[in-house]
């Protein structure tokens, strides 16, 4: 497609309109009932969506053209297996579906090779020796001084160079303000996984998945899924969420997917989350708690007054002490005599 062609497509689809939720909806269920101008006008108003997203991609092997077409058979993909019921809007859920189709069609055209294991300790261990070498010769050392110090063939330290290469290949920023790598746009074999578990279930069944996990789990597949939110996060965002490393973040996440599984295929009852319950149950405890502390406050207020005796009282009294001592002085004076 040249950029003549490309110019006008943008002109034209900038002239479609924004559908409303409800009208998303109403649209996505007539086109999975087969209605076809349903479907083309759903799919109509997410072309921008497409090219929107399919423009973070430039520059890394494929034309925008391609990434376009790409991202356009994964808006199709999405509307086939959207479900109404989730609650999400289809625009949230189809940018999924396309960022996916752009990235498996850049990791298939960039043909990345995977590295071994033990390649990879081998890479580490070669990294550390090139910086203590370093400090030791104050210059950067050669294969011949590599080898000798990792007890290695000096072609095994070529080899390991050449891996660092590829690797480090992976590692390259997508853009100059971006924080994402490339290697965090290779495509994620749990992915399709979790999208199934999503349409077999309710959102309400989900959640009751989650709800067995611990904390950290539960929270790495909802920010990677987008399960709150509706926007997926990549490894290194949630790595840096949670202050751990990124393979660390696909360890649990696979845990975590594992653990989904075994549920469903065990075929336990999923008890559903009750939102209605624990929401009254919250304010139940708000108004008690509230209750709790007005009564503490009342009683704070009613501390015991003392009676304050009035003038004409401490008056009487102060004139009977002075008739009995008058008295008593007269009783004296009486036994002297």
């Amino acid at each position: 497609m040249s950029f003549d062609v490309l110019k006008d497509y943008f002109k034209e689809i900038r002239k479609i309109p924004v559908l409303s939720y409800d009208e998303e909806i109403d649209l996505t269920v007539k086109a999975q009932k087969g209605n076809e101008q349903a479907r083309i006008k759903l799919i109509r108003s997410n072309l921008r969506l497409v090219v929107k997203i399919a423009r973070k991609y430039e520059r890394l092997g494929m034309s925008l053209s391609d990434l376009i077409e790409e991202g356009n058979i994964g808006l199709m993909k999405a509307l086939n297996r959207f479900n109404v019921k989730l609650g999400y809007r289809f625009s949230t859920y189809a940018s999924w579906w396309i960022r996916q189709h752009i990235i498996r069609a850049l990791a298939n055209q960039s043909r990345v090779v995977r590295i071994p294991v033990y390649m990879t300790e081998l890479l580490h261990k070669m990294r550390k020796a090139q910086e203590r070498l370093l400090q030791k010769y104050g210059r950067k050392p050669t294969d011949e001084e590599l080898a000798g110090f990792l007890k290695v063939k000096v072609s095994k330290i070529a080899q390991l160079k050449k891996s660092q290469y590829n690797a480090s290949s992976l590692d390259r920023k997508i853009g100059e303000d971006s924080d994402i790598e490339f290697i965090d746009l290779l495509q994620d074999d749990e992915i399709e996984a979790v999208d199934e578990l999503v349409n077999l279930f309710e959102k309400e069944e989900v959640e009751a998945l989650l709800v067995t996990m611990d904390e950290r789990s539960r929270s790495i597949i909802e920010l990677r899924f987008g399960l709150k939110s509706g926007l997926p996060k990549t490894l290194a965002e949630v790595a840096r969420s949670f202050k751990i490393t990124r393979e660390r973040v696909r360890q649990i996440e696979k845990e975590a997917l594992q653990q989904m599984r075994s549920i469903i295929t065990s075929g336990q009852p999923l008890m559903k989350v009750d939102h209605q319950a624990v929401k009254s149950d919250v304010q139940a405890i708000e108004v008690k708690s509230t209750k709790t502390k007005k009564t503490k406050s009342t009683a704070k207020r009613k501390k015991p007054v003392k009676k304050k005796s009035s003038g004409k009282n401490k008056k009487s009294v102060k004139s009977k002490l002075k008739r009995r001592k008058s008295s008593l002085k007269k009783a004296k004076s009486k036994r002297r005599k």
